[in-house]
């Protein structure tokens, strides 16, 4: 389209940026559910929301993958290359198109980065949650190694490994 961008691709970009806005919802809402999980030490729990959020995030990066089509197309509509059409920000793009268009594709933006933040803030403490486990755990495991096992070692993360005969079991059902 000469002159311009097409409407149609703006709508488009418009609908596939309410699209990712529902998949970071709903990945929100199973970044809550595993925290909840985590909390509970509920590891079928942890296991299914990280299965569903591993779901969310292929939907997301085929999403990514048509958000750069687009890009690239309507980056042609103003005459930028395709390597600089991808790599747009919302505000460089409202900044090229006249007022109806700007609002409509700011708005949608604006939606966007919202939800963006909040499951961005969600996964931050779902991982913060899951180092200080692990660091827990390598803890409780340091704590109950026999006083006199020596390292003999190193691991490939150059963790001290140590070979002794002691065994640990499960004295709990």
């Amino acid at each position: 389209m000469k002159g311009g961008v097409d409407l149609r691709r703006l709508r488009d970009l418009v609908r596939l940026f309410d699209g990712l806005r529902m998949l970071h919802d709903e990945l929100f809402h199973v970044l809550e559910s595993k925290i909840d999980a985590m909390r509970r030490a509920d590891v079928t729990g942890i296991q299914s929301a990280g299965e569903r959020e591993q779901v969310i995030v292929l939907r997301m990066q085929e999403r990514e993958g048509f958000r750069r089509q687009l890009m690239e197309a309507i980056g042609g509509d103003l005459g930028l290359s395709a390597k600089a059409a991808r790599s747009l920000t919302v505000s460089q793009l409202a900044a090229r198109l006249p007022d109806p268009e700007r609002n409509l594709v700011v708005n949608a933006g604006s939606r966007l980065q919202t939800v963006m933040a909040k499951s961005a803030q969600a996964n931050r403490l779902a991982a913060t949650i899951a180092r200080d486990v692990v660091q827990h755990m390598k803890w409780v495991f340091a704590a109950v190694r026999p006083a006199d096992a020596v390292p003999v070692g190193y691991t490939g993360r150059g963790r001290t490994v140590v070979i002794d005969d002691a065994s640990l079991f499960e004295a709990v059902g």
